[in-house]
């Protein structure tokens, strides 16, 4: 469903598609308990990402997440840190990006090719404050 959703001051949504969280949630659990024990050592996902999955599954979270990411990128490009495998990227990305709340995924000019050079937000502006179109799940 198409939601106009209020941006905070740095252009962040102020309110996260609760179903959509929950699902990308429950995926990324289900990736870190399948890991091998080698994986888990490396990454130290129990440690690194799990509380924060348990938090945001348990509703404790606040949202959208103003905290530290628990793999800084940076460092994985520069390679003092090991660069996360595809497969755990994949669900960790969707997972990070959707609770700090970036717009990007859920606008409908990203959904409908998923490429962000097509991503064009629909800001509305009303008494001062900055609004995106967005499309959460219903």
């Amino acid at each position: 469903m198409k939601k106009l959703v209020k941006l905070d001051a740095d252009g962040w949504l102020t309110e996260i598609d609760q179903k959509a969280l929950a699902r990308e949630a429950r995926e990324l659990c289900d990736y870190i308990e399948s890991a091998s024990t080698k994986e888990e050592r490396i990454f130290q996902y129990r440690e690194k990402v799990l509380p924060l999955v348990h938090a945001t599954i348990s509703g404790k979270l606040t949202l959208p997440y103003k905290g530290e990411d628990p793999y800084s990128w940076r460092l994985m490009l520069e390679n003092f840190a090991p660069m996360l495998n595809d497969a755990f990227r994949e669900v960790y990305s969707k997972f990070i990006v959707r609770i700090h709340g970036h717009p990007m995924p859920v606008a409908p000019s990203f959904r409908e090719t998923g490429d962000a050079r097509n991503y064009v937000p629909e800001i509305v502006e009303r008494n001062g404050d900055r609004y995106e179109w967005v499309e959460f799940e219903d």
